[in-house]
């Protein structure tokens, strides 16, 4: 929604004839930021959309507070899946609930099976196509470990051992 809100605004400047130089900012803060570049003509239709994602920003800060204190207070076990930069108190926690007792799990593969993180199979005959992702288990911790592994990998990760594993290209 607060992500929404901010292409609402960046597209209600784009109908200008010189459109204003908006600053490079994360959504978290822009709703502070681009008030002094907004012209003063579009001031009462864009400000109530800058003060909407000012709220939600407020309201997923507290929300974030929360899963922190959960974590800490209630699963510890958490603390150790955060320390992979990019693995924030809801991933970790959603990942903790979702498998329950992990030692239920003969091997550490048999985790991403139940997550639908391996390749469907479908083998008929000689072939054995090679298909997408098989798409089982819960499907929000499937994306919140998706999302996690795009930060990771993409350009705001930090370089790391787990960063250069997956960064090697087989023949």
């Amino acid at each position: 929604m607060n992500q929404s809100m901010l292409m609402d605004y960046r597209s209600l400047l784009a109908y200008l004839p010189r459109e204003p130089q908006l600053p490079k900012c994360p959504a978290r803060s822009c709703h502070e930021r681009a008030p002094e570049h907004i012209p003063e003509a579009l001031r009462p239709a864009i400000e109530p959309i800058l003060e909407q994602i000012g709220s939600l920003t407020e309201r997923i800060r507290q929300y974030d507070r929360q899963l922190e204190t959960v974590c800490e207070e209630h699963y510890p076990q958490t603390q150790l899946l955060r320390q992979v930069e990019g693995i924030g108190p809801l991933t970790a926690l959603t990942f903790v609930l979702s498998l329950e007792d992990p030692y239920r799990f003969e091997r550490s593969r048999s985790v991403g099976a139940y997550l639908g993180l391996v390749p469907a199979t479908e083998k008929s005959g000689e072939r054995d196509p090679q298909k997408r992702i098989s798409k089982e288990g819960d499907e929000m911790l499937r994306k919140l470990l998706v999302g996690s592994t795009h930060y990771i990998l993409g350009p705001f990760g930090s370089d790391s051992d787990l960063t250069a594993r997956f960064m090697v290209v087989e023949p």
